[in-house]
């Protein structure tokens, strides 16, 4: 999900960058998705950290496309951080954000459209 809501927004010509960060991030699969060179100056990619706090305050916006989540604490801990998020319909965020913050439907389209 995340690879489609990149390359919709890319096409805005708009001046976005994005930071994927997380626990065994499968970069082999995210070349295949795409061609990782083309976004190099506005795609950055970490594995996991012990300083997500600085990555949320660094952050203007933070994208949840989970499909599942048992409680939703990236999106509580961005919150706590001031930093804004943008989610998925799920259950657990739907429990700690408000209805302006979560996509009409899952499609990248509809995380385009809330984002921008």
């Amino acid at each position: 999900m995340c690879v489609n809501i990149i390359k919709l927004l890319t096409k805005d010509k708009k001046n976005y960058k994005f930071l994927m960060c997380g626990e065994n991030m499968n970069y082999e699969k995210l070349k295949s998705q795409f061609d990782l060179a083309e976004y190099s100056d506005k795609l950055f990619l970490l594995d996991e950290v012990d300083y997500i706090e600085k990555i949320f305050n660094g952050l203007d916006l933070l994208v949840c496309p989970s499909i599942t989540e048992s409680f939703g604490l990236v999106a509580l801990e961005s919150i706590c951080c001031g930093t804004p998020v943008v989610s998925s319909r799920i259950s657990a965020y739907k429990k700690i954000l408000g209805e302006e913050f979560l996509v009409k439907s899952y499609k990248a389209e509809s995380f385009k459209e809330k984002i921008s």
